[in-house]
Protein backbone atom coordinates (compact mmCIF):
# COMPACT_ATOMS: atom_id res chain seq x y z
CA UNK A 1 0.00 0.00 0.00
CA UNK A 2 3.04 2.49 0.76
CA UNK A 3 4.51 1.85 -2.31
CA UNK A 4 1.41 2.79 -4.38
CA UNK A 5 1.02 5.74 -2.34
CA UNK A 6 4.08 7.14 -3.10
CA UNK A 7 3.36 6.53 -6.45
CA UNK A 8 0.09 8.23 -6.15
CA UNK A 9 1.68 10.94 -4.78
CA UNK A 10 4.95 11.00 -7.15
CA UNK A 11 2.28 11.43 -9.88
CA UNK A 12 -0.18 14.45 -8.30
CA UNK A 13 3.60 16.41 -7.55
CA UNK A 14 4.57 15.93 -11.04
CA UNK A 15 1.09 16.70 -12.58
CA UNK A 16 0.70 19.56 -10.34
CA UNK A 17 4.16 21.09 -11.28
CA UNK A 18 4.16 20.46 -14.59
CA UNK A 19 0.79 22.72 -15.26
CA UNK A 20 2.90 24.99 -13.47
CA UNK A 21 5.37 25.04 -16.22
CA UNK A 22 3.09 25.45 -18.65
CA UNK A 23 1.55 28.55 -17.26
CA UNK A 24 4.63 30.72 -16.03
CA UNK A 25 6.00 29.99 -19.61
CA UNK A 26 2.51 31.06 -20.94
CA UNK A 27 2.15 34.24 -19.02
CA UNK A 28 5.49 35.32 -18.80
CA UNK A 29 4.94 35.29 -22.58
CA UNK A 30 2.06 37.54 -22.28
CA UNK A 31 3.69 40.08 -20.24
CA UNK A 32 6.65 40.37 -21.78
CA UNK A 33 5.04 40.19 -25.41
CA UNK A 34 5.91 42.55 -27.57
CA UNK A 35 9.27 43.24 -26.09
CA UNK A 36 10.30 40.02 -26.86
CA UNK A 37 14.56 40.08 -27.52
CA UNK A 38 14.75 43.13 -25.09
CA UNK A 39 16.36 43.21 -22.27
CA UNK A 40 13.74 44.48 -20.22
CA UNK A 41 11.81 41.26 -21.56
CA UNK A 42 14.39 38.94 -21.04
CA UNK A 43 15.22 40.39 -17.30
CA UNK A 44 11.40 39.89 -16.80
CA UNK A 45 11.37 36.24 -18.01
CA UNK A 46 14.53 35.45 -15.92
CA UNK A 47 13.15 36.89 -12.74
CA UNK A 48 9.51 34.85 -13.45
CA UNK A 49 10.67 31.93 -14.64
CA UNK A 50 13.00 31.77 -11.66
CA UNK A 51 10.24 32.30 -9.25
CA UNK A 52 8.35 29.63 -11.07
CA UNK A 53 10.95 26.93 -10.61
CA UNK A 54 11.21 28.49 -6.63
CA UNK A 55 7.36 27.88 -6.41
CA UNK A 56 7.98 24.10 -8.22
CA UNK A 57 10.59 23.24 -5.71
CA UNK A 58 8.49 24.21 -2.59
CA UNK A 59 5.61 21.85 -4.42
CA UNK A 60 8.19 19.42 -4.03
CA UNK A 61 8.98 20.22 -0.83
CA UNK A 62 5.43 20.09 0.45
CA UNK A 63 5.56 15.88 -1.44
CA UNK A 64 8.15 15.30 0.33
CA UNK A 65 7.13 16.56 3.82
CA UNK A 66 3.95 15.40 3.19
CA UNK A 67 5.46 12.16 2.49
CA UNK A 68 7.57 12.33 5.36
CA UNK A 69 5.29 13.48 8.41
CA UNK A 70 1.61 12.79 7.14
CA UNK A 71 1.81 9.15 4.94
CA UNK A 72 4.93 7.84 6.40
CA UNK A 73 6.42 6.69 3.14
CA UNK A 74 10.12 7.59 3.98
CA UNK A 75 11.98 10.04 5.87
CA UNK A 76 14.66 12.47 4.80
CA UNK A 77 17.92 11.41 6.99
CA UNK A 78 20.49 14.07 8.05
CA UNK A 79 23.92 13.22 7.66
CA UNK A 80 24.24 14.11 11.70
CA UNK A 81 22.72 11.66 13.61
CA UNK A 82 21.31 14.47 15.77
CA UNK A 83 19.94 16.95 13.85
CA UNK A 84 16.03 18.25 13.25
CA UNK A 85 14.91 17.93 9.64
CA UNK A 86 12.33 21.03 9.45
CA UNK A 87 10.38 22.17 6.70
CA UNK A 88 13.29 24.91 5.56
CA UNK A 89 15.15 21.77 5.32
CA UNK A 90 12.70 19.56 3.28
CA UNK A 91 12.49 22.99 1.05
CA UNK A 92 16.56 23.43 0.62
CA UNK A 93 16.66 19.76 0.02
CA UNK A 94 13.86 20.10 -3.21
CA UNK A 95 15.62 22.88 -4.32
CA UNK A 96 18.94 21.02 -4.61
CA UNK A 97 17.68 17.86 -6.03
CA UNK A 98 15.00 19.71 -8.57
CA UNK A 99 18.35 20.93 -9.73
CA UNK A 100 19.82 18.20 -10.03
CA UNK A 101 22.92 19.40 -7.96
CA UNK A 102 22.95 16.67 -5.63
CA UNK A 103 21.61 15.70 -2.60
CA UNK A 104 24.12 16.87 0.20
CA UNK A 105 23.36 16.43 3.91
CA UNK A 106 20.20 14.51 3.14
CA UNK A 107 19.13 11.18 2.17
CA UNK A 108 15.52 10.24 1.62
CA UNK A 109 14.34 6.64 2.89
CA UNK A 110 11.49 4.19 1.53
CA UNK A 111 9.08 5.40 -0.47
CA UNK A 112 10.76 9.12 -0.77
CA UNK A 113 13.27 8.18 -3.18
CA UNK A 114 10.66 7.62 -6.02
CA UNK A 115 9.28 10.97 -5.56
CA UNK A 116 12.96 12.45 -4.78
CA UNK A 117 14.24 10.74 -8.40
CA UNK A 118 11.58 11.88 -10.13
CA UNK A 119 11.95 15.36 -8.94
CA UNK A 120 15.27 15.42 -9.87
CA UNK A 121 14.52 14.27 -13.83
CA UNK A 122 11.56 16.42 -14.08
CA UNK A 123 13.57 19.17 -12.46
CA UNK A 124 15.88 19.04 -15.38
CA UNK A 125 13.60 18.79 -17.80
CA UNK A 126 11.77 21.70 -16.85
CA UNK A 127 14.72 23.53 -16.12
CA UNK A 128 16.11 23.02 -19.39
CA UNK A 129 12.59 23.82 -20.82
CA UNK A 130 12.94 26.90 -19.51
CA UNK A 131 16.54 27.49 -20.97
CA UNK A 132 15.25 26.81 -24.55
CA UNK A 133 12.22 29.42 -24.13
CA UNK A 134 15.07 32.02 -22.77
CA UNK A 135 16.71 31.61 -26.01
CA UNK A 136 13.50 32.05 -28.42
CA UNK A 137 12.94 35.15 -26.28
CA UNK A 138 16.62 36.21 -26.39
CA UNK A 139 16.32 35.45 -30.44
CA UNK A 140 13.31 37.86 -30.88
CA UNK A 141 10.99 35.06 -30.70
CA UNK A 142 7.66 35.05 -28.38
CA UNK A 143 6.33 31.44 -27.91
CA UNK A 144 3.12 31.69 -26.52
CA UNK A 145 2.91 35.47 -27.07
CA UNK A 146 -0.52 35.07 -29.05
CA UNK A 147 -1.86 32.49 -27.49
CA UNK A 148 -5.65 32.58 -25.45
Amino acid sequence: MRVLTAVFLTLVAFVIVTISQYYALHYTSRLIYPRHGSAYAVTLAVALLSLGHLFQGGLYAGGVWLGDHALGLGTLEPSEPDQTVTFLDHFYFSLVNFSTLGRGALTPTEGLRLITAVEAFHGFLLITSSGTYMFQISSGNAPFARDG
